[in-house]
């Protein structure tokens, strides 16, 4: 027998399920990395995969391919500042 012993309910929901699975079936044609969820690789197929980082912080060199990341890196680099993002914007070759 397991002791087990929890403070909530465990819920087996679709963030969980797509989270902690095993099974990506959804692979990048252009550098084969892999997602659980079609979405996310049709994102990284179009924004991210062999691009430059399209956002920059506005306080420092900081660049990212995601404004979230560039969010996250202002609260915790720059505290008090404002948080806004710099849309780099490259020319297409």
């Amino acid at each position: 027998m397991t002791n087990y012993f929890s403070h909530g309910r465990v819920r087996n929901t679709y963030h969980s399920k797509v989270t902690f699975s095993d099974n990506k079936p959804f692979g990048c044609p252009k550098c084969g990395r892999c997602f659980t969820v079609k979405g996310n690789m049709t994102r990284h197929y179009k924004y991210e995969c062999g691009q430059a980082p399209r956002f920059q912080c506005p306080y420092c060199e900081f660049r990212s391919k995601q404004t979230s990341n560039v969010m996250s890196h202002i609260r915790t680099r720059h505290p008090g500042q404002e948080v806004y993002v710099v849309h780099l914007k490259y020319e297409d070759k």
